[in-house]
């Protein structure tokens, strides 16, 4: 498999791209068929290179993802027939394709078949991120939620309690607002990575927020009836920018308690950083014209101290002890509930609770509701018999940052 930095770019690099680029793409598919027809009437289809020559400035122009890497030949084995690939394998793929095009070796109409798919493929993963997200610019909508705000534009911001709503029901009636940035004091933007960062480490308990990100916008962002669901019509593809984020690595790192000889994630995250930002020409202008990204990017390297308050919330519980109930067991979704005066360090609290809990006589695991008196209700959450670390919505999703 390519390397995760390489995957990184990759899953950067689609993110940022804009419409008139997936429209290129677009179009790339669409023209296919008349190569391949032409490629079967003729030895050497004049067609079949410029159509080779539009890829290629495709990937170099449009997609750049630095230095690709070279698949072995059991990769390729991978390639053909894994009917999913993600987007860095393909890339790999179609890279070594049109180098092979360049120096004037004709495709045969296999070869223009397996280069089809990767590009139906590809177009599937980015127009998947990219789908048109239902907002509304009067802010967040609730069928059957009213808080007593005067004026939805006035609380249009990402505030937590209303993303943590959102998180719990993945497949409400609820729309987001179509403007994140809020009208409060706090600067622009702060909400809303906050609020993302919060419930990837706390909902996700990701360890390493990189690999779990790259993974999933890699695949098109697929959903999971779950948190990832709820994340996805939320932020869309702003969810790429945490792989740029060292902050939320590093309390991903004190969380999962790494040890101190293991390569530093936060050092990995800053790393890649500082390469996409700084070393690659293209995307600078990308990013600055997206403001949200622009806003946690530039201007220090913790511009939106969200390092600092993501430890408070999660990590640093304050007295009394937290209040924590059980049901005695009459089916396997009874679950337990936690609740605590504050949302401050509501995880490291739920760690340090659950372990009064008895155990089951059904063997099954408990599952522990979270609700705090400032916020309200957190989440349902279980424990990975895997990570030994508590999650909520599916495993398969807090296992990709594991």
């Amino acid at each position: 498999m390519t390397d995760l930095a390489f995957e990184a770019r990759v899953a950067l690099r689609l993110a940022l791209l804009k419409p008139e680029d997936v429209a290129t793409l677009r179009t790339l598919v669409d023209g296919l068929p008349v190569v391949r027809d032409q490629a079967g009437r003729h030895a050497t289809s004049p067609a079949s290179y410029v159509f080779l020559g539009k890829l290629e400035r495709f990937m170099r122009e449009t997609m750049s993802p630095g230095n690709v890497p070279k698949l072995s030949s059991e990769e390729w084995v991978v390639l053909r027939r894994q009917p999913g690939p993600n987007a860095a394998m393909i890339l790999c793929g179609l890279s070594a394709m049109t180098q092979t095009s360049s120096s004037n070796e004709p495709i045969i109409s296999g070869g223009l078949n397996f280069l089809g798919s990767l590009l139906k493929r590809l177009q599937e993963i980015i127009e998947s991120i990219h789908e048109p997200r239902r907002t509304n610019d009067l802010g967040w909508q609730w069928n059957d939620f009213n808080a007593g705000w005067a004026s939805g534009l006035t609380y249009s911001e990402y505030d937590l309690p209303s993303v943590l709503r959102a998180v719990t029901r993945p497949q409400g009636d609820w729309l987001p607002p179509l403007n994140p940035i809020g009208s409060g004091i706090l600067p622009p933007f702060i909400t809303y990575w906050f609020s993302l960062s919060a419930v990837a480490l706390g909902h996700l308990a990701w360890s390493d927020p990189v690999r779990a990100v790259t993974t999933w916008v890699n695949l098109g962002m697929p959903h999971d009836g779950a948190v990832l669901t709820s994340i996805r019509r939320l932020f869309g593809a702003d969810s790429a920018a945490l792989i740029l984020n060292h902050n939320v690595s590093g309390i991903a790192e004190l969380l999962s308690g790494t040890s101190d000889d293991l390569p530093s994630k936060r050092d990995f995250a800053w790393q890649l950083r500082q390469n996409f930002v700084g070393d690659i020409p293209a995307a600078n202008p990308l990013i600055e014209r997206t403001d949200s990204w622009a806003a946690m990017l530039y201007g220090g390297t913790d511009p939106l101290h969200l390092g600092v308050h993501l430890e408070q919330m999660l990590m640093h519980p304050k007295p009394p002890r937290p209040n924590m109930t059980f049901a005695r067991e009459s089916g396997p979704e009874v679950p337990a509930h936690l609740h605590l005066p504050t949302s401050y360090g509501w995880y490291e609290a739920l760690t340090r609770a659950a372990v009064d809990l008895p155990e089951r006589t059904d063997g099954r695991s408990w599952r522990v509701d979270v609700t705090t008196e400032d916020v309200g209700f957190i989440g349902r959450f279980r424990m990975s018999r895997v990570t030994g670390r508590w999650f909520s919505g599916k495993h398969s999703s807090h296992m990709l940052g594991n």
